[in-house]
């Protein structure tokens, strides 16, 4: 469920020759390419995403949809960003999407072409059921902040209020051009967005002016026939690029960096926590003897601080067996910190309990002295995670400074998406290379963490289906997502796929899916769901026991409605009955449900069912707060499992994190309340997940003292093509000045537009001797936010400013210049404040 929105990265910059410049003092020396571009509108049509449309580099249509519905509206029929889409290659002019199948409710194209200036969309849909439905569609989502300067028209008349448009003709006149929208039928027009979000308003991500028509009846008879265009009447020829050089002399300056920053709330909470006033300091100087504990301790405070070869704390461990597998005690001492474990495990939780308690006070680690005895609260204790070609990076950084700490002991990575020798052609732009796959679950056993395969096996197998010739294997061949597994063949695919998974990660459970099996293209009777599934699972449990490992599934399929909150796909009683007849005692159940409730009397009955069926229940929530807070307290008191699922899209990268940010800010809920039995509500926490999660995410290795530095007063104000003002700026500043030496540097900048979460807006290349030797991307929401975003930016260091990016090298680096490019063309970024830190 990613955003729509696809930021374009380019090289290509924009900006008017006959402007001159007098931004910076001294000697400027300005270079311009010497030609134009002619202005240039491209339009294309995305699966599951819609219409975007590109002007001079800027995409601003940025999504369609069309969506079919019960007359009711209260269930879909067709769910376009949801639903895949087959693209139809056979004309060479358009993109054509294929809507559904002859066989399912609705089933037609949706198609864009380009002709001259215009951008042609079709959509042509019959309705193939008996009863009607209702349509909604939207022509075109326009991300708002471009359109800042716009005004707006129809025809020869103005529009002053733009949500009260009803009509066939609409006009735009931008800075960077003007375009025309006409649609054969009336249209209406909505601003979902914040011009100025608040400081806390972190998943305020809708920034859209939405084009659109709702509740259109559709029936056999009449089915869903609309044209939308979007003319370039003309757009503003505007320069490639253009640079500005100067050389500088910076500015000496005292205490660039003060070592004083604020530490993260311990968590998990402890279950017992008596601290005093006195400190333990943390010796400076290596003794003869390094403890196995003192240097796991400091590998991980490494990630925090920059201690190179100083710190050796002096920790003492015993092994106590009269405690709980994964409790600890930690007694810390004037002279000594004690710590008593039952195993590595629990050893391991105690030392980042301790990193977490270490602090920098007057340029000197100390830890406070006192005593700490914790233990889990929930004993199984999961996350759930897709992978994709950046994951395993993503996830090590994900593991390291967040989720170790936070005492995760599972990770079930949904893996079908992988790069499986059996079958390259199901391989993709977001499959994970199976070495990286390897590497992610040895790393995870290395730090006793049980990793969990997840391979879609019945249901949700449109990945498998991508190539034409596996979809005969499917339910239905004509709109492929259910696996047929009554076919020898499709049986015979899915233990091909387990035994390559088998043979590279060597798993001890494995997750089979068996979730929403009818949800899509499911054109036979739904009882068919029943014979499905009791094959599927007699086959797959089968080979489990013959590799010796425990079996896991989604628990959807095997509850009906008042036996749980949601996610009752078994229908009606008898029938979830009759499926959960059908699952092998002792088999885990990911039991699944979002309702955003604190209340553990909501999710209990479910929880029960499961283990009166003698399964093994794990409480499985999603994004909401309260859904966390009130099912994890639900498995602590029927003491059962916590798995914790993150739906960001099918690709785990730090750009689905960045546009989900509150989904990953779940798993700090759900690890603090699986481990600390903690009563509180979200909102009484004494912190918020969110900006918990990325302050540890974005963590750097700090210098432990204060550092002096030097600094450049001038601001740097880059290109914006979406406001007069803005249109003329360089899109490039290179800045010289003597060798200096420094660890690393301090920006302050700020963006004119809002930009979707992780946007790139600039890169900072940072010369020695006329070569690049460290390289920084700007992106939106992590390093800079524009002006009237009140939100911190995610990569600040708690203690300091919060629109601020303090950012260090890996080691000490001559600088003799630093060179800016802008990256988006309506970014419009100023940097206020840069200094370099000795």
């Amino acid at each position: 469920m990613g955003n729509c929105y696809k930021a374009e990265n380019s090289s290509s910059m924009y900006t008017n020759k006959n402007k001159g410049y007098s931004i910076l003092k001294g000697a400027v020396f300005l270079i311009f390419l010497p030609f134009f571009l002619p202005a240039q509108t491209i339009s294309r049509l995305v699966p599951k995403k819609g219409l975007f449309v590109t002007t001079n580099n800027l995409t601003w249509i940025t999504g369609s949809e069309i969506n079919f519905l019960t007359p009711q509206r209260n269930n879909h029929h067709y769910y376009f960003t949801w639903w895949e889409q087959d693209v139809d290659s056979t004309q060479l002019e358009k993109d054509v999407l294929l809507i559904g199948s002859e066989n399912t409710a609705v089933s037609g194209t949706y198609s864009v072409e380009k002709v001259d200036s215009t951008t042609k969309t079709f959509i042509d849909c019959k309705w193939n059921l008996q009863d009607s439905a209702v349509a909604d569609v939207v022509y075109a989502k326009i991300w708002l902040p471009f359109l800042n300067e716009t005004t707006w028209s129809n025809d020869q008349k103005a529009v002053v209020n733009i949500q009260e448009f009803y009509d066939t003709l609409l006009i735009a006149t931008t800075p960077f051009g003007k375009f025309q929208f006409r649609s054969s039928h009336p249209f209406k027009i909505k601003v979902n967005a914040n011009a100025s979000p608040g400081a806390k308003d972190y998943t305020q991500r809708s920034q859209y002016l939405t084009l659109y028509d709702e509740n259109i009846p559709v029936n056999q008879a009449k089915g869903l026939h609309r044209t939308f265009f979007v003319k370039e009447i003309h757009t503003v020829l505007a320069m490639r690029n253009s640079a500005i050089t100067k050389n500088i002399v910076l500015e000496k300056v005292n205490a660039a960096w003060k070592h004083s920053v604020n530490q993260n709330q311990l968590l998990p909470q402890p279950k017992s926590i008596q601290l005093t006033n006195k400190q333990y300091i943390i010796p400076l100087l290596k003794p003869a003897v390094v403890s196995d504990a003192a240097n796991q301790y400091r590998n991980i405070l490494k990630l925090q601080w920059q201690i190179g070869k100083n710190y050796y704390p002096n920790i003492i461990t015993l092994q106590n067996n009269l405690l709980p597998v994964e409790g600890y005690v930690i007694d810390i001492k004037e002279e000594v910190i004690n710590i008593q474990c039952k195993t590595e495990k629990g050893l391991r939780y105690a030392l980042h309990t301790l990193v977490q308690l270490t602090k920098n006070e007057y340029g000197k680690l100390q830890i406070p002295q006192g005593n700490i005895k914790d233990a889990p609260s929930v004993a199984w204790r999961g996350i759930h995670m897709f992978t994709g070609p950046t994951s395993w990076q993503l996830h090590k950084r994900m593991y390291d400074r967040i989720l170790f700490p936070l005492k995760m002991d599972k990770v079930v990575l949904q893996c079908e998406q992988a790069e499986w020798k059996r079958f390259p052609e199901i391989h993709n732009s977001i499959s994970v290379s199976l070495k990286d796959l390897k590497s992610e679950f040895d790393y995870l056993r290395k730090n006793y963490i049980e990793p969990i395969p997840l391979i879609q096996s019945l249901g949700h197998m449109e990945w498998f289906f991508k190539p034409k010739k596996n979809r005969l294997l499917a339910v239905n061949p004509q709109y492929p997502y259910t696996l047929n597994p009554e076919l020898p063949q499709s049986q015979m695919a899915v233990k091909q796929l387990w035994d390559e998974a088998f043979a590279l990660l060597k798993p001890a459970t494995i997750h089979i899916g068996l979730d929403e099996i009818g949800m899509i293209g499911f054109n036979i009777p739904r009882e068919k769901e029943i014979d499905f599934f009791k094959t599927q699972i007699t086959f797959l449990s089968m080979y489990a026991n013959r590799k010796k490992a425990k079996l896991m599934i989604w628990g959807d399929m095997g509850l009906a409605p008042g036996e749980g909150p949601d996610a009752l796909n078994g229908v009606n009683k008898e029938r979830a009955a009759i499926i959960r007849s059908f699952i092998p005692a002792g088999t885990y159940i990911g039991d699944w449900h979002y309702l955003n409730n604190p209340d553990p009397e909501v999710y209990k009955t479910n929880l029960q069912i499961w283990k009166q069926n003698n399964n093994l229940p794990l409480a499985s929530p999603w994004l909401g707060p309260n859904n966390v807070r009130g099912f994890v307290h639900a498995a602590i008191d029927e003491k059962a499992g916590v798995l914790q699922t993150t739906w960001a899209d099918f690709e785990s990268s730090e750009k689905n994190m960045l546009q989900n940010i509150e989904q990953f800010a779940a798993y700090i809920l759900a690890m603090d309340y699986a481990w600390s039995g903690r009563k509180e509500l979200p909102q009484s926490l004494p912190y918020n997940a969110i900006e918990d999660w990325t302050s540890r995410f974005y963590a750097q290795p700090k210098p432990i003292i204060d550092k002096n530095g030097w600094r450049n007063t001038e601001p740097i104000s880059f290109q914006n093509i979406t406001t007069a003002a803005q249109m003329n700026l360089p899109v490039v500043y290179h800045l010289k000045w003597k060798n200096i030496s420094s660890c690393g540097f301090v920006f302050r900048a700020t963006t004119e537009t809002i930009l979707p979460e992780g946007t790139p807006v600039a890169v900072v290349q940072f010369l020695g001797n006329d070569k690049v030797v460290y390289e920084k991307q700007l992106r939106y929401g992590v390093e800079v936010r524009s002006k009237t975003d009140q939100r911190n930016i995610y990569a600040h260091t708690p203690g300091k400013d919060e629109k601020t990016l303090f950012d260090f090298f890996q080691k000490q680096l001559t600088i003799s210049g630093v060179r800016i490019t802008n990256l988006h063309v309506a970014g419009g970024v100023t940097i206020d404040e840069f200094m370099l830190i000795e």
